[in-house]
């Protein structure tokens, strides 16, 4: 029979932000280099397979570690679906960063509320984005990046091309790819 093992899980939410100070975290509690699963994946998406993974491949009396509790879940129904995942599979279950042993009934009181902070927590920025959109747009904004190739650069881009300039030239003058020039129509005329 193998040995049970702390398995740990980190996430980040984007591509830029950093993993390192929960994999510090996670091989200062015990956890090997080979047995930590990594995601860069919002936890407000539903698809994370790195964690799936995790969970499935828990065996009997393993742990499994995590930073904190919102890197697991981010809604009390998340966290209660993926702590039964955790233990149908034998393994059990702790956060770094809360402290508790989430075995014994104190552990599971304190789990719930934190759970449920960590879900206030995510609606209220969620809230709080919302309503400065709607403040943005009330003021006139609009969502997306501003326009940065104009009618006005178009105009321009047109003349280069018709003066001879080719499409990879007019591209890199306006700083915009050569598709983005065929979608607005700006084409090298073919000389008759």
């Amino acid at each position: 029979m193998a040995m049970a093992q702390k398995v740990g899980y980190a996430r980040v939410s984007t591509e830029d932000q950093r993993l390192d100070l929960q994999l510090d975290a996670l091989r200062k509690a015990g956890v090997a280099n080979g047995d930590v699963y990594v995601e860069k994946v919002s936890a407000a998406s539903k698809k994370r397979p790195e964690l799936d993974l995790c969970i499935k491949a828990l065996r009997q009396g393993d742990e499994l570690v995590v930073w904190r509790l919102d890197r697991l879940a981010r809604s009390m129904r998340e966290l209660y679906d993926r702590l039964g995942q955790i233990e149908k599979q034998g393994a059990s279950f702790r956060s770094l960063s809360e402290g508790f042993d989430f075995s014994t009934s104190t552990g599971k009181f304190m789990l719930a509320i934190l759970g449920a902070v960590a879900q206030m927590e995510r609606d209220l920025i969620s809230a709080h984005t919302s309503a400065g959109i709607e403040a943005w747009r009330a003021r006139g904004g609009s969502p997306g990046r501003k326009v940065q190739f104009t009618e006005a650069k178009q105009a321009k881009a047109r003349a280069d091309l018709r003066a001879g300039m080719t499409v990879k030239e007019v591209a890199a003058k306006y700083k915009v790819s050569t598709s983005l020039l065929h979608q607005r129509g700006l084409r090298r005329r073919k000389k008759k």
